[in-house]
Parts: structure tokens; C-alpha cells; sequence
């Protein structure tokens, strides 16, 4: 009889072992007071033809488009994104892409060798994504599944109450008409310039001026490269209050010097046409560098 219960225990633990996630059976649930046609949500973009910085054409990315779109569910949540508490307890928001859809899980659980979660997971319909509009529907219906710890050792119960986390998901679906898609680019800002002023004198304005740019801020680190011919280093640049890396060049040059730069500038393209970087912008960018190599 003995032998039998160890063996009974036994398979018990190799089943939940290998699952990998401790949690019982699913329970279909549904959403009171939501018509699913009219929760319909349709974002219109307006992207430009033409890349203004650079002059490109731009290109549907649906990637990007899936990418911003998992990214702004999370922030539209009242809910913080999933993460660990400490070493064992961890909860939040995942949102995960399937298909037509993103599948918005609320999760709480505890690990210990497996998982021991409680889940609740909520279904935003993808009805059309194209480069010029996007149509989001919630699903009435969602899931719940408690965790399979019965005895209540391993489980900190649910992230919220079903009432809320229906709440917010509803609350998601209206921001979500409100989103901006944003396009991420680089512009190649280079030049030189020729200057009376000697190779020492204009390298010593980008220390004073400028400053040396840190790559790292937990310990000083210089790129710099000084020989009789060239003298090199990596400096500060602002753009729109944020410092980028300004690689500096500077040769002596006939009577004088010659100034050779280059930075990769970040710069967004949104779905409602705005822009962050402009043609004034490049241009005063131009100036700043001239003032400080005839400081």
C-alpha cells in the first residue's frame, strides 16, 4: 500500500515537473457590459511620403508598427509590466503577439523550481493594420487560470480582482485610438571645415567647449588620439538637450587647420506627421561647430 501512494506521489511530481507552470484548469469567462462592435478602435496615421531629413521614401514596417503597439498596450495599463518582486514572487503585465491578435496577460505567481501562477488573459483583435490606419477590437469573452498550488504554499493569489483587471482592459482599448506609432531614424550629420586657426589651439576649444564625450558612465573613458599630423577624439554635441557623440578630426592645413566631424543624430518620425528633427536644427547644428573651432 506504501508503494503504491510513493508511487502515486511520485508520478504526480514528475507530471507537474515537466509542465514546467503549476496552474489548473482554464476558465472561459465574459465581459459584462461590452459590445464588441462598438469598442472597435481605429487609429488613423498620418506618415509622411517622404522622409524629410533624409529624402527616402518611407517603407511599411510592420514590425515596428506590432513593436509600438505591444510597447503602448503596457504603458495604457495601470499596471506595471511583468517583473520580479524578489527572488521568487514576480507580477504584472505581458502582452504577446499571436497571429491577428495580442494576448494580454495579467499574471501573479511564485516560482519555485516551476511555476505557480494566476492568469487572466485578455484578447485584442487585429482587424486591419495597414501604413495609414489600424483597427483594434477587444474580445468579449477572456480566460482565468488560477494557479495549481492547492494548498496555497507557493501562491500570492491574483494580480487584482477579474472586475479590475476587465477594467483596465476596456480602459487599454480606448487609449489605444489615441497611440502614436513612431518611427525610429538616424541621420548621418557630417562636414568639414577649414579654419586659420592651428590644430592645437581649435583641439583645445572642443576639451573646453564641447567636452569629452563619457561612452560610459560608470568610469572615464577617452577615444582620444593625438599624433603630429591628426589630432582625434569623440565630444559632446547637443541635440534638443540631449548629448550625442561628435567623432572630431582636426589636420593642420596650409596656414591653417582643417576640421573634418561626423555623428550618427537620432531623430523620430511620428504617425501624426511630427517630426523631431528639422532642416534649422542640422543647420544651427552647423553654426555651433564653426563658433567653437574660431572661439
Amino acid at each position: 500500500m506504501l508503494k503504491k501512494i510513493l508511487s502515486g506521489t511520485l508520478a504526480s511530481i514528475l507530471v507537474i515537473g515537466l509542465s514546467g507552470c503549476a496552474q489548473s484548469e482554464i476558465q472561459v469567462k465574459s465581459m459584462s457590459n461590452i459590445s464588441v462592435p462598438d469598442k472597435t478602435k481605429i487609429l488613423k496615421l498620418n506618415f509622411p511620403e517622404v522622409d524629410p531629413i533624409s529624402g527616402k521614401k518611407l517603407t511599411f514596417d510592420i514590425d515596428n508598427y506590432n513593436y509600438n503597439l505591444q510597447n503602448q498596450i503596457i504603458k495604457f495599463s495601470k499596471y506595471s509590466k511583468f517583473h520580479s518582486i524578489d527572488i521568487y514572487n514576480s507580477k504584472g503585465l505581458k502582452v504577446q503577439k499571436d497571429s491577428n491578435k495580442y494576448i494580454v496577460d495579467y499574471s501573479c505567481g511564485t516560482y519555485n523550481r516551476i511555476w505557480y501562477l494566476n492568469s487572466a488573459k485578455f484578447t485584442i483583435y487585429l482587424k486591419k493594420l495597414t501604413k495609414s490606419e489600424i483597427s483594434l477590437t477587444l474580445d468579449k469573452k477572456y480566460t482565468y487560470q488560477p494557479s495549481a498550488d492547492n494548498f496555497n504554499v507557493f501562491s500570492m493569489g491574483s494580480l487584482d480582482s477579474l472586475e479590475n483587471l476587465e477594467k483596465d482592459s476596456k480602459n487599454i482599448l480606448s487609449k489605444l485610438s489615441t497611440l502614436q506609432i513612431t518611427l525610429n531614424k538616424r541621420y548621418f550629420f557630417t562636414g568639414d571645415i577649414n579654419s586659420k586657426y592651428n590644430a592645437d589651439s581649435i583641439y583645445a576649444n572642443f576639451k573646453r567647449l564641447a567636452g569629452t564625450y563619457n561612452w560610459n558612465s560608470y568610469y572615464s573613458h577617452s577615444n582620444e588620439m593625438l599624433t603630429e599630423v591628426k589630432k582625434e577624439n569623440t565630444f559632446n554635441l547637443k541635440v534638443n538637450g540631449v548629448s550625442i557623440p561628435l567623432h572630431v578630426e582636426v589636420y593642420p592645413y596650409r596656414n591653417g587647420s582643417k576640421v573634418k566631424y561626423k555623428a550618427y543624430i537620432p531623430y523620430t518620425i511620428s504617425s501624426n506627421g511630427n517630426v523631431s528633427l528639422n532642416s534649422n536644427d542640422i543647420e544651427k547644428l552647423k553654426i555651433e561647430i564653426t563658433k567653437i573651432i574660431n572661439d
